[in-house]
């Protein structure tokens, strides 16, 4: 343990200053700003409650009528295991917003430890990893948890995966052959894999032009490793598609879900976006280049930040002999940047025509943070160069502190001339300049050993004040989240009726994203769910349809309802438990009824249609119709009967479940396998 301790001393103590930063976030409340953090937060803690119980929530009978529920879930990437995290810690004692706190602490410093890794694999240099990981756990990243968590929650993975790939194509082992699994298959349940798929196939085309040779070798030893471990490389694959099951679904059921706000028609598919909402969310129309530099006291939640010793480096870089590595670190980089600029470069518009995963994701900018990673590690290349290069001549040394000088000196002129720069910026390019200067000139035999303690000095040197207002920046809260629903309290109850427009109690955002309570079903703003609910939305007389879905029960003589012409308002309405009508059970997939008609009755359930939903009459299978534009409709015969509505087979309930266990399984397998090859390579 004590060699452990003094070897990763540095880094370790990396995490310590960050987490002691850090503790100073958390004011006894939640703070949440303007992005998609609140409602993940929010879906996290409805999620667990439900699926803790044993109900993994497919459908959300209580939002706009009804819809499918598999948007939010993919909002969070719901079967990832380390989410159970959070419920744990509840369990025995702490509340959610504590919970969820620690939760993004762990979860982070699991993500930076991941890019430390892959950056030690990737230079072979302790020093240049340890770069990487201080510019990229000192930036805001911290925070986007509490602000655009989807962002997190595939980048994260992302960066695991390319760990893993460096990892198994260098030593094929079954550790990270696991791992390269487990990862891809947290990618593969998250809203947006394509982010993921847009930076993994640009980095194969570029390893392939620039290492082409390499390939033959590569693929030799992964064959190898095939036929040596056969049962486990099918187990790999058949996890993988497992994962992928969940997607499978959304994007086969994406037709009948509708975004108004995404979608040029109610028809077209939910999956893809129009070209002019995809470039909505380039990065120039989130930030402008000063924010990087000028202004840090305003630094908030969404404001993008790297200590300001990257640009020094990447200055440094321009007379650091170049190779591949750097050239392909640096390419990869720059091309998903000029994806993220969206219109205003050629580029992602030629890939959008021509490149089919571009047609599924927008917020461009979040692709930021996707290329930053490569470029620290591209930047820990170049200082690696730099601090270890071959040996100078006197000319060689005072051209190269000249270079270090004028660089430092225009870094500063251009930072004074800009304006409104704090304190800590100028003390880090001077900090910077002092000891580049003496490193070239030093004579010291063991100047190597200053390199972590020095890189560990200027790095934190202007983040740590950067934190300080940030701090003070971070006000926006949400009290839902200091005492959201519990367990109990999420369990679904029934009722008869719903609110009458206008007369909503709960928050729309709560209710969108965490309701467990009844709404009237209209929405003045953007509307995400089923498509025919939109229609009748778009087209029937509010002041009429309001006072239709008060009510969720109506009964016909006939199936005119059927024919969805318009809306049969002349039903008769149930208004409660009765000697001919009773409801059994409820709960998110499923209602159970119980009739006793005098005669055969035409049943009609104001809860949106969608295809996936089943009847069941006495236990055989009915038709299930759409009624009234939007709702479901089902024929009753007279006499007592059991009638059971259900959304989707049971057997993708099982698959769900299942899958949910299976991820914890396979992240239990890999620990165990892992510690398993920590001994084997000890002894």
């Amino acid at each position: 343990m004590i060699s452990f301790l003094k070897k990763n001393f540095w880094p370790l103590s990396a995490f310590v200053i960050w987490l002691t930063a850090y503790r100073g976030f958390y004011p006894g409340h939640l703070i949440m700003g303007s992005g998609d953090a609140k409602r993940n937060a929010m879906y996290i803690n409805y999620y667990l409650n439900n699926i803790w119980r044993g109900v993994y929530p497919m459908w959300n009978p209580f939002n706009v009528w009804g819809r499918p529920d598999f948007y939010s879930p993919r909002m969070i990437g719901e079967f990832n295991p380390f989410f159970h995290l959070i419920y744990i810690l509840e369990k025995i004692g702490f509340s959610f917003g504590v919970a969820y706190y620690i939760f993004s602490a762990f979860y982070y410093v699991l993500g930076m430890l991941g890019l430390y890794l892959l950056a030690k694999r990737v230079l072979n240099d302790r020093a240049g990893a340890y770069l990487a990981l201080l510019l990229l756990l000192f930036s805001t990243l911290s925070f986007e948890l509490f602000n655009n968590g989807v962002m997190v929650s595939v980048l994260f993975p992302t960066i695991w995966f390319f760990y893993f790939l460096v990892a198994f194509t260098q030593t094929p082992h079954r550790v990270f052959l696991l791992g390269l699994t487990f990862t891809a298959m947290l990618i593969a349940v998250t809203y947006l894999p394509f982010y993921f798929l847009t930076v993994f196939l640009s980095f194969l085309l570029g390893f392939t032009a620039l290492y082409g040779r390499l390939l033959p070798s590569i693929l030799m030893s992964y064959w190898k490793f095939i036929k040596d471990n056969k049962l486990l490389v099918a187990f790999c694959l058949l996890s993988a598609l497992y994962a992928m099951g969940p997607g499978f679904f959304w994007l086969t059921g994406s037709s009948e879900y509708f975004v108004n706000w995404r979608h040029a028609t109610s028809g077209s598919q939910a999956a893809a976006i129009p070209y002019k909402v995809t470039t909505a969310g380039g990065y120039l129309s989130y930030f402008h280049w000063q924010q990087l530099f000028s202004d840090l006291k305003s630094t908030g939640l969404g404001h993008i930040y790297i200590p300001i010793f990257a640009y020094i480096i990447l200055f440094l870089s321009l007379i650091v002999a170049l190779n591949r590595r750097m050239v392909l670190l640096f390419s990869l980089s720059f091309f998903i940047f000029l994806i993220s600029l969206g219109d205003t470069t050629p580029v992602h518009k030629f890939l959008y025509d021509h490149a089919a995963i571009l047609k599924y994701f927008r917020n461009l900018h979040f692709l930021v943070w996707f290329f930053i990673p490569p470029l620290l590690i591209f930047l820990g290349e170049t200082f690696k160069n730099f601090s270890q290069p071959q040996p100078l001549n006197t000319k060689q040394k005072i051209l190269t502190v000249f270079y270090i000088i004028i660089t430092h000196m225009t870094l500063f002129l251009a930072f004074y001339h800009l304006g409104k720069i704090i304190l800590s910026t100028y003390l880090t390019v001077l900090l910077s300049a002092a000891f580049f200067c003496f490193y070239v000139l030093s004579r010291f035999k063991n100047k190597e050993a200053l390199l972590l303690p020095f890189l560990c000095a200027v790095v934190l040197l202007q983040p740590l004040e950067v934190f300080h207002y940030l701090k003070k920046n971070m006000y926006h809260t949400f009290p839902y989240l200091d005492k959201p629903y519990t367990q109990a309290e999420s369990i679904p109850r029934f009722s008869f009726t719903r609110p009458v427009k206008g007369e909503d109690t709960v928050l729309g955002e709560v209710q969108e994203w965490a309701g467990i309570e009844d709404a009237s079903g209209f929405l003045d703003g953007n509307y995400t769910g089923s498509v025919w609910s939109y229609k009748l939305h778009q087209e029937a007389n509010h002041d009429t349809l309001k006072n239709y879905v008060k009510n969720k029960f109506y009964l016909y003589d006939d199936t005119k309802a059927a024919e969805n012409r318009a809306v049969d308002y002349q039903g008769e309405a149930i208004a409660g438990n009765s000697d001919t009508f009773q409801v059994l059970s409820f709960d998110l997939n499923h209602i159970k009824l119980k009739t006793n008609f005098p005669k055969d009755k035409f049943l009609v359930y104001s809860d949106s249609y969608n295809s996936q939903w089943q009847a069941f009459i006495n236990g055989a299978k009915a038709p299930l119709y759409r009624a009234n534009i939007a709702f479901k409709g089902v024929w009753v015969p007279g006499g007592e009967h059991i009638v059971l509505l259900r959304y989707r087979p049971l057997w993708q309930h099982i698959f769900y479940h299942f899958l949910v266990i299976f991820f914890g399984l396979f992240l239990i397998l890999i620990i165990a396998e892992s510690y398993r090859y920590a001994v084997k390579k000890t002894r």
